[in-house]
């Protein structure tokens, strides 16, 4: 899972509450490698992330940055994520 969001508070705000979900927070430890990716950052990531025109996005990749799944973009919940993660493993 990798999830890009801005430099600044609202998107730190969204990576707060998801991760203050103790259920979510389980669940993803459990079935993937969660990875935040900051869009102003220089560091490398996926070529796709760069020309995504709503962030935040949580995208869903397997070892290969192969997407499993479309992105969640715009207003992300927790039981959006849940549904997914039980569909891809």
């Amino acid at each position: 899972m990798v999830l890009l969001i801005r430099k600044g508070g609202k998107d730190l705000h969204l990576l707060r509450t998801l991760l203050g979900n103790n259920k979510l927070r389980t669940l993803i430890n459990e079935k993937a490698v969660f990875v935040v990716v900051v869009k102003e950052t220089k560091q490398s990531y996926p070529i796709e992330m760069l020309y995504t025109p709503i962030v935040p996005a949580l995208f869903f990749l397997d070892e290969n940055e192969l997407f499993l799944h479309d992105p969640l973009t715009g207003v992300i919940t927790a039981d959006e994520i849940e549904k997914i993660l039980h569909q891809i493993q």
